[in-house]
């Protein structure tokens, strides 16, 4: 046997100093790095040279370019370069700062991807009808994060040398994908890539300190699997999802947050050193740290959460910057936590109120200081999130619909549409449309030459002055505005369903456990 052909292949490891960027810039700019770009199927950097602009709405024009949906925006987030902490979606840049931020995915919630006895769903009109959390465009894009993540032990994503067998079949796992994307052979693709590529740093160094038998006999029983898999009919999609279902086994705490802080004692029963934020179990507090085995407690779901504050820390030792956030329950009972920065605060407040409105209240926000600017204008514009014609009219209907009620809503689709739902009084008897508005520095409908600043004009205009829909005359009555506790499509559940579409996969799935 040739026990040189193991240390042949190269060791194939793209890091971020090679990812491509979408503009040449000689002056200061804010850098985004986007882990999955669909043109080019690969990392970049983009840059972004206005003078100043929210962190939301650079989610915005990254999402255009990767083909996120508004539906699914506000599962993203930017990230500091050293992904110590989050920019809310309020906070301003200045391109003169000359900053690289991070466009990922934020908000994760447990068994999205239909397994388990719990799976995550989208909130829907039917009964029985249960729509995937995610969407194809954004199972790539959190697949390229998390397979970055892992192979650079980063985020937390950082499994040990003891689950080494589970990451030796995610790398098998993303050799196949590549041949698949690539349209080769495994064996052609095994000539130019790797398997230790697809490793964490410290998988390939114990891997490489082990005798050259021994990792000839790893490499060829891989190359084994590889080529037996090689005969299985199965989509690139189905591969991805199912990495992302494995790392979820080997990393159960993938998805979370945690935090280090001071507990306030006078405020609390129990000292606390660590909190932590997930989708599935809210917020959750512990006292001892890493590696020696934290115990959590579950402080509260997100639909129990009243109110957040955050204050300047008062003690004398306490460092100028650090900030004190208080979480108060439905039954008044307190969380109060001391953060070391504004920044770690902010980063905190901002994760629990994204969560919120994903669970329990799509258009609430707790501190308007990093409330998405999106938000407070479509509450001064009583305009709905981006939620389908069918849910409009259900909410119409729901409000004591009359002829010339209308419901004001972005488009789920497009970032730069809106949308009117009207209902309308025929000869037959009430029925609905929707007239299309376009936003381009200012709004208007199409086929009409008159602009209007703001959406609230616009709306204000045609309750003066007739509309044309589908050649019947309307002027705009009762406006539906967003109303407390709503949900709508965006609005994230759980169940013991699964969506016809991840049942299908996941039971394609089954015959690719290679743990």
């Amino acid at each position: 046997m040739d026990l040189s052909e193991e240390e042949s292949a190269p060791l194939v490891i793209r890091d971020r100093g090679g990812s491509q960027r979408s503009s040449s810039s000689t002056g200061p700019s804010l850098q985004v790095h986007l882990y999955f770009l669909p043109t080019t199927k690969e990392a970049t950097t983009i840059h972004i040279l206005c003078g100043q602009i929210s962190a939301e709405n650079v989610c915005i024009q990254v999402g255009k370019k990767c083909g996120i949906l508004p539906v699914y925006q506000s599962l993203f987030g930017l990230a500091s370069d050293d992904l110590s902490f989050w920019y809310p979606p309020s906070h301003m840049f200045k391109t003169e700062e000359n900053l690289i931020v991070h466009f990922r995915v934020r908000f994760f919630f447990g068994n999205w991807f239909g397994e388990g006895p719990r799976a995550s769903y989208r909130y829907s009109l039917t009964r029985g009808r249960v729509t995937p959390v995610l969407d194809y465009s954004v199972i790539e894009y959190l697949f390229a994060q998390l397979r970055s993540d892992f192979i650079a032990s980063e985020a937390g994503v950082s499994p040990p040398l003891s689950a080494q067998e589970e990451c030796l079949g995610l790398a098998v796992l993303d050799m196949w994908r590549m041949a698949k994307e690539r349209h080769q052979s495994v064996k052609d693709l095994c000539k130019t890539v790797s398997y230790k590529s697809c490793l964490p740093k410290s998988h390939r160094h114990e891997i490489q300190k082990r005798n050259r038998l021994d990792r000839y006999r790893i490499r060829n029983t891989l190359k084994r699997f590889l080529k037996n898999l090689g005969n299985c009919s199965v989509d690139e999609c189905s591969l991805k999802l199912r990495y992302l279902i494995e790392l979820a086994g080997i990393e159960p705490s993938l998805g979370s947050e945690t935090y280090r802080v001071n507990v306030s004692s006078s405020h609390s029963k129990s000292a606390f050193s660590l909190v932590r934020v997930t989708g599935g179990t809210g917020i959750q507090t512990s006292g001892s740290c890493p590696p020696d085995g934290a115990l959590w407690q579950t402080f509260c779901d997100f639909k129990d959460i009243i109110d957040i504050s955050i204050k300047r820390a008062c003690h004398e030792q306490a460092p100028q910057d650090s900030r004190m956030v208080t979480v108060t329950r439905n039954d008044d009972r307190c969380l109060e936590a001391k953060f070391q920065s504004l920044k770690e605060a902010l980063s905190f407040v901002s994760l629990v109120d994204g969560y919120f409105r994903l669970t329990t209240d799509s258009s609430h926000y707790f501190c308007q200081d990093i409330a998405p600017p999106s938000l407070l204008e479509g509450i001064k514009n009583h305009c709905h999130g981006p939620i389908t014609s069918e849910f409009a009219v259900n909410k119409l209907k729901k409000s004591g619909f009359k002829g010339g009620t209308f419901l004001l809503r972005k488009s789920p689709k497009n970032y730069d549409n809106f949308f009117l739902t009207v209902c309308v009084q025929t000869p037959l008897g009430l029925d609905y449309k929707d007239c299309l508005i376009i936003k381009n520095q200012q709004f208007s409908l199409p086929g009409v030459q008159k602009t209007f600043s703001s959406l609230r004009e616009l709306t204000s205009h045609y309750q003066h002055n007739k509309l044309l829909l589908a050649e019947v005359p309307v002027k705009l009555g009762c406006c539906c505005p967003p109303r407390p506790q709503g949900t709508m499509f965006t609005s994230i559940h759980h169940c013991h369903l699964l969506s016809t579409e991840f049942t299908r996969m996941t039971q394609k799935m089954n015959v690719l456990s290679v743990s």
